[in-house]
C-alpha cells in the first residue's frame, strides 16, 4: 500500500504509475486529483467533470479497462492532443454527456477498426479540440474565432452569426443607447436561435461569443478599436467588399435595425446629432455590399468624384468613425456643444 504519511501526487501531464495509483485507496486518488484541480483550476477551461470523473477515468487507463479507453487515449495523444487536454475531455465525456457523444458520433461514418467507445471522438473532433480548451479562458482570440466557425460549419443553423458579422453585430448594440440588453436579445441573433443540441458537450459556444462580446465592450471603453484583427478593412477599398469587414458592416445593419427605437429616441432628443450619426453609420456599412455602397455614395459624394475615390475617402475614417459612433450614443462624451 501507498505510504499514507505521504499525499499521492497526481499530474495529468504525465501517466500515473498503475502500480502505485491502484495500490490507493480511491478516496485518496480523488483527493490528489482534486488537489490538482484546485491548483490549476485558473488554467483550465470551463468543465463539468468533476475530481471523481478524472480519477475514473485514470483508473480505467491504469487497469487497461476497458481497453478501448487506453486506444483512444493513445489516438489522442498520437493525434498531437496533449495529455492534460486529452484528460479533460474524455473526463468530461461520462454519463449523460457520454451518451450524447457517442450518439452523436454514431451518426457518422467510422474506420471497421473502432470500436464502442473508442468513437467518442473522430477526426473532426481531434481538430477542434485545442482551440476549445484555450477558448474555455477568458480574452478574446483566435482560439474563440476557430470555435465559432467550427461550430457555424458542423452543428449551427444557417441563421448563427460568423465572427466577423457577430462582430458587427455586437458592436452595434455595445454603441448604442439606451441601456445594454439581455444576452438574450443578442443570443436570439448570434446563435440564429438556442445553441444546437448536436454541438459537443466540449465546444464551448456561448462562452466564445460572450467573449467576443466582452472584447467590443472593453475596445469602446479603452477608446481603441473595437472591430477585432481579423475583421479589420483590408488596406485596398475594392478589397472590403470580398472580406470578413464586409460582414462585419453586415452585422452593425442588423443591429441597428434592432435598435432602431433606441436611436430614434436618442436623436429625437438630441436633433443636433442626426446628420452625424447618418455621415457615421454611412461610413460605418458602406461595405456592406456594393449596392448600399452605390446608394450612399449617391447621396453623399459630389457629381464628379469617381466611386474608387469616394470609397477610399471613407474608408480612411472606419477605424475613427467606430469610436465616433459610440460617443454620439454618449453625448457626454462628445464635450461641449450639444443642445
Amino acid at each position: 500500500m501507498a505510504d499514507a504519511t505521504c499525499a499521492l501526487h497526481y499530474d495529468p501531464r504525465t501517466a500515473p504509475s498503475a502500480e502505485t495509483w491502484l495500490a490507493t485507496p480511491a478516496s485518496e486518488r480523488i483527493k490528489a486529483v482534486q488537489r490538482w484541480l484546485e491548483a490549476n483550476g485558473a488554467s483550465l477551461p470551463w468543465t463539468s467533470a468533476s475530481a471523481d470523473e478524472w480519477r475514473a477515468l485514470e483508473d480505467e487507463l491504469a487497469t487497461g479497462y476497458p481497453p478501448e479507453t487506453d486506444r483512444l487515449m493513445t489516438r489522442m495523444v498520437d493525434a498531437g492532443i496533449d495529455r492534460t487536454m486529452a484528460v479533460w475531455a474524455l473526463a468530461g465525456a461520462s454519463g449523460a454527456q457520454r451518451f450524447r457523444q457517442l450518439t452523436r458520433v454514431a451518426r457518422r461514418p467510422a474506420s471497421p477498426l473502432v470500436f464502442g467507445g473508442e468513437r467518442l471522438f473522430d477526426e473532426r473532433d481531434l481538430s477542434i479540440l485545442p482551440a476549445a480548451f484555450e477558448a474555455g479562458r477568458r480574452g478574446f482570440g483566435p482560439a474563440h474565432e476557430a470555435v465559432i466557425e467550427h461550430y457555424r460549419r458542423y452543428y449551427a443553423s444557417d441563421e448563427a452569426m460568423n465572427v466577423a458579422t457577430a462582430a458587427g453585430f455586437c458592436f452595434g448594440h455595445a454603441a448604442s443607447p439606451g441601456l445594454h440588453r439581455t444576452g438574450e436579445e443578442r443570443e436570439a441573433y448570434l446563435f440564429g436561435g438556442d445553441i444546437s443540441e448536436e454541438a459537443p458537450f466540449y465546444l464551448p459556444v456561448m462562452q466564445a461569443y460572450g467573449e467576443l462580446n466582452e472584447y467590443v465592450l472593453d475596445s469602446l471603453f479603452g477608446q481603441v478599436s473595437p472591430i477585432p484583427p481579423s475583421c479589420r478593412p483590408p488596406e485596398r477599398p475594392e478589397a472590403c467588399f470580398e472580406s470578413a469587414f464586409s460582414d462585419w458592416c453586415r452585422g452593425l445593419t442588423v443591429s441597428l435595425e434592432v435598435r432602431i427605437g433606441d436611436w430614434a429616441s436618442h436623436l429625437h432628443a438630441h436633433p443636433s446629432l442626426q446628420a452625424d450619426y447618418e455621415t457615421t453609420v454611412d461610413t460605418l456599412t458602406l461595405f456592406a455590399s456594393r449596392r448600399r455602397a452605390t446608394v450612399i455614395l449617391g447621396r453623399r459624394t459630389p457629381p464628379n468624384e469617381s466611386f474608387a475615390t469616394a470609397t477610399a475617402r471613407l474608408h480612411a475614417s472606419i477605424e475613427a468613425a467606430a469610436t465616433h459612433l459610440y460617443r454620439l450614443a454618449h453625448p457626454v462624451l462628445l464635450g461641449g456643444g450639444i443642445r
